[in-house]
């Protein structure tokens, strides 16, 4: 790894997958996107690397899949 990055395991790879079902809250990426950070260097934003995500919008794509999953009054 010459730049310095590690490489993100299965299962990073999979949190990432599933936490971009869902919009982040914390840098605004939409559905689909990976969530980025301010470089401190220069302030561009760059994907986070160190997470999968931010940690609000994996607990938000948790969330989302429990309500989903849950059954309604007329299910019963």
């Amino acid at each position: 790894m010459p730049d310095g990055r590690r490489t993100p395991s299965l299962d990073q790879l999979t949190d990432r997958g599933f936490a971009e079902t869902v919009a982040c809250q914390s840098c605004k990426a939409s559905a689909g996107e990976t969530c980025t950070r301010a470089d401190p260097h220069t302030g561009e934003r760059v994907p986070v690397t160190n997470f999968p995500a931010h940690h609000s919008r994996l607990k938000r794509a948790e969330r989302i899949q429990r309500l989903n999953a849950e059954p309604t009054q007329e299910d019963s």
